[in-house]
């Protein structure tokens, strides 16, 4: 194609509408590290501390748990 129409080599992608891109040769790893960052600090949450599993593996969940309503103007 580059011999048809005179075009640049830009190299790697890295970058693709708003997601992370790794290319390595086992494949392509698509990310959105940085959409996740923005919401942790928009939320407060950026000094949390990390886990791999956010939630408890043993918790029974329920339709209705008694707890508050959440504010949807937030």
């Amino acid at each position: 194609m580059m011999n048809k129409f005179e075009m640049p080599d830009l190299g790697l992608l890295h970058h693709f509408l708003g997601m992370g891109v790794i290319q390595k040769e086992g494949g392509i790893f698509i990310h959105q590290q940085k959409y996740a960052k923005t919401l942790l600090n928009k939320f407060g949450l950026k000094d949390c501390k990390p886990v791999s599993t956010p939630l408890v593996p043993t918790e029974k969940l329920k339709r209705e748990d008694e707890c508050e309503l959440a504010d949807e103007q937030t």
